[in-house]
């Protein structure tokens, strides 16, 4: 029988890994957290904290594998891409495009290679230079280079403030530095687009919400309020770094800025399965299944080439969080949405942490207006700690 191993153990991928079993292969899991649901699902874990790469070289130095599939973040995705290597298997990209990708300052230069319109980036000999300009009104963010979720990131308008949010982004990220750019105002938006022979397969566009982080996205609906032009000009990016980095097979995803001038601004793109259940809200959209579009390129397998899509209904994700500790005590549909479906990620009772690291739940729902309106249709029943009923 062949082997897999998917590097991720989260409820996130539970759907990946019933898939992998399904088409009869036999499935490793490599996560740290025993209670994990995926390590239920697997033929054997290897209790592993996957962002120890050297400690997941040595638990799998002596197997064999067929297939690696990586979860969903950037740390999952780096260490299923040196095990795949190191066991000569050949469904990932080549080491320099999956760092043009997921290093946010190295993803700049590709998109300032290729023309490709981006906020304005600045180094330390820049800033040395043009204090004024910060003084006199000007924003800039502030971020880590290796980095997700939100993490270690600042928007600044003096010199004090930069040097902080500097020494914030640099502890944060992996490799210890920073990204500074012109903060872009605008709505935030993503595109999924799944790639086979280096042609566009099939791709959704949605809109994205920061309601209770402002780095972090809480809440997105899918399709978008994009007008075509613009869709049109994210997709012709897409294809020129499909094409410069030479990709073939599987997920390209790509967050953008529109501002208030129409302008769009690339910001970030990544390979790995992105988090929290995104790939449902696409699939009660356009009837499709992400998780198995996602999957097919590591496991060897081609596209259908007679893709059947059906029309797409305006479906919303929504997070369950805080921007503060909780403790969760239940959920009102306050506005009788046509609720598809409620992924419960704590009990009541269950102290959460604010977003975006403590989740109590998720929810997707139908839009049955032309409005896009998220993040404000639920009531979480709660108690601050230190504070007040809500």
């Amino acid at each position: 029988m062949t082997r897999a191993l998917l590097v991720g153990s989260g409820a996130g991928l539970i759907e990946v890994a019933q898939k992998i079993t399904e088409y009869g292969h036999s499935l490793t899991v490599l996560g740290g957290k025993k209670n994990d649901p995926c390590h239920q699902i697997a033929d054997d874990s290897m209790l592993v904290d996957y962002s120890d790469l050297t400690s997941s070289l040595e638990a799998t130095q002596d197997k064999e594998f067929d297939f690696v599939i990586p979860g969903s973040n950037d740390i999952a995705y780096e260490t299923a891409w040196i095990i795949a290597d190191r066991l000569h298997i050949k469904s990932f990209d080549t080491q320099r495009s999956i760092t043009q990708l997921h290093n946010k300052k190295k993803f700049r230069s590709l998109l300032q290679e290729l023309e490709l319109n981006q906020p304005q980036i600045y180094t330390k000999i820049d800033l040395a230079s043009k204090n004024r300009s910060l003084m006199d009104g000007k924003f800039l963010i502030v971020k880590p280079e290796l980095s997700f979720s939100g993490q270690g990131i600042s928007i600044v308008q003096n010199e004090r403030a930069l040097i902080d949010a500097m020494t914030t982004a640099s502890q944060v990220s992996r490799n210890k530095k920073c990204l500074i750019e012109d903060y872009i105002e605008g709505q935030l938006y993503s595109v999924s687009t799944f790639l086979n022979n280096g042609e566009i397969y099939f791709h959704a566009f949605a809109n994205e919400y920061c309601t209770v982080n402002p780095f972090a996205v809480n809440a997105s609906t899918t399709p978008s309020d994009l007008k075509k032009d613009i869709k049109e000009s994210v997709l012709g990016s897409v294809k020129k770094i499909t094409k410069h980095l030479g990709l073939l097979n599987g997920l390209l995803h790509i967050q953008f800025i529109v501002d208030y001038f129409g302008q769009v601004y690339l910001i970030e793109s990544m390979r790995r399965l992105i988090g929290d259940f995104y790939a449902k809200k696409i699939m009660l959209s356009a009837g499709i299944d992400y998780y198995d579009f996602y999957l097919r390129p590591y496991l060897n397998l081609d596209y259908d080439e007679n893709l059947v899509v059906a029309k797409p209904k305006s479906v919303s994700r929504q997070i369950i969080a805080g921007s503060e500790n909780f403790n969760f005590e239940g959920l009102t549909n306050r506005e009788n949405l046509n609720i598809l479906e409620y992924i419960p990620l704590a009990k009541s009772g269950d102290a959460i942490t604010k977003f975006p690291d403590g989740k109590a739940g998720i929810v997707f729902f139908e839009n049955t207006s032309a409005d896009i309106d998220v993040g404000s249709e639920f009531l979480v029943r709660r108690r601050v700690k230190y504070g007040r009923d809500w």
